[in-house]
């Protein structure tokens, strides 16, 4: 059951080296709207969640604090959540047939949530849910059998990786209308794959050889490919989120390393507007990653510390990093994605490596979102300096 939770989150990562940024550089999540509380216009329908859900993962989150993700019921496959703003209990949209297991990984800010499925077939099937009666649209392929959406801006267009028929994975964007664009690949590098989006369509992500070790890149929408450069002493990097003033955050390893959330190796980074690169500062030492952004220049992610577990983090616009609270009886967790508003989204993951999704809001404290979970809050944590 646990695998089957983080089953297309895992590929995504070892694949793209996902989770990501998208929106208003607020992670795998979609933005729009500023001040007040913005609501989008109309919600994806779903099914209440079964009271029998014993795990989820929140990918996505919009500024109104709409929360997109995957969750495990007792005797099923995983399937696509969206947590809905005000209300205590999160839907399920439709899926497709056959499939064995899906999740919504990104929204817009008009409601729009994009995903995967995985079927006997394809092994993954990239969808769009549409607000109201649209309901649920396929995606286009670039012929392959794997398709992963990992973010999806304000306006709705999707960034992610697909394979090709002779098996080679591309940074792709997905419009509103399901169609697809292979963003290519930086100079003669065998593969790509897009982790971020800003609303002027900016995509940011990784290209290199087939490993996938490699650059990390900026795709503008005319198309241009560029190379972000790397910290010294680093080797290999990604993109993962943009902001709507161009900022990029990621993360740079050295040697030969693959780069992963679930286990940071290197730095978290920071790419100004300018292409200027700056580590963002771990207290103590360690690894982290940088997995999303928002306007105001807030930061989250994850962070390993020296000797310790892996913990979600935030970086204020000065470098500050926080660490965020985990539910009770957590050990280890990520923030995915940040709004406008200051709130994040990611999964608190307890000693049996139970995935529960999770939204803190900008005091630190953390909210479960599984029906099960009865949405325990706890209190903020202190700031761990720089």
């Amino acid at each position: 059951m646990k695998r089957a939770l983080i089953m297309i989150v895992a590929l995504g990562a070892a694949l793209v080296c996902s989770d990501a940024g998208a929106g208003a550089g607020a992670g795998a999540g979609g933005g729009g709207g500023r001040g007040g509380v913005p609501r989008p216009a109309r919600h994806v329908d779903g099914a209440p969640l079964p009271a029998s859900v014993e795990a989820s993962s929140a990918l996505g989150l919009a500024d109104d604090n709409t929360v997109v993700g995957a969750a495990v019921a007792e005797g099923e496959a995983q399937f696509p959540v969206v947590w809905r703003y005000g209300t205590d209990a999160g839907v399920r949209p439709p899926v497709i047939a056959g499939h064995y297991g899906g999740e919504a990984a990104a929204i817009g800010a008009g409601g729009d949530v994009a995903g995967e499925f995985m079927t006997e077939d394809r092994f993954t099937v990239p969808v769009r849910w549409r607000p109201g009666d649209d309901g649920l649209v396929e995606m286009d392929t670039l012929g392959g059998a794997f398709s992963h959406v990992t973010a999806m801006n304000a306006g709705g267009v999707a960034a992610g990786v697909a394979d090709a028929e002779d098996g080679g994975f591309r940074a792709v964007r997905w419009d509103g209308s399901g169609a697809i664009t292979d963003l290519g690949t930086l100079h003669d590098d065998d593969e790509s794959g897009a982790l971020g989006i800003n609303d002027a369509g900016v995509v940011v992500g990784q290209s290199g050889q087939s490993s996938l070790r490699g650059a990390a890149v900026r795709w503008d929408p005319d198309g241009t490919v560029t190379e972000l450069p790397l910290p010294a002493g680093m080797e290999t990097g990604a993109g993962r989120a943009v902001n709507r003033a161009g900022v990029i955050v990621g993360e740079a390893v050295p040697g030969d390393e693959q780069i992963s959330t679930a286990d940071p190796v290197g730095d978290a980074v920071r790419w100004d507007a300018d292409g200027t690169v700056s580590r963002l500062p771990v207290p103590g030492g360690g690894t982290a990653v940088a997995a999303g952004i928002n306007d105001s220049g807030t930061v989250v992610g994850v962070a390993r510390r020296p000797g310790g577990p892996v913990r979600p983090v935030r970086w204020s616009p000065d470098g500050t990093c926080t660490d965020l609270n985990l539910l009770p009886g957590s050990v280890t967790g990520a923030a995915h994605a940040i709004n406008n508003r200051g709130y994040a989204a990611g999964v608190s993951i307890d000693a049996e490596g139970d995935h529960h999704a999770v939204l803190w809001h900008p005091d630190g404290s953390v909210t479960a979102l599984d029906r099960h979970s009865n949405h325990t809050v706890l209190p903020s944590p202190p700031a761990s300096g720089r």
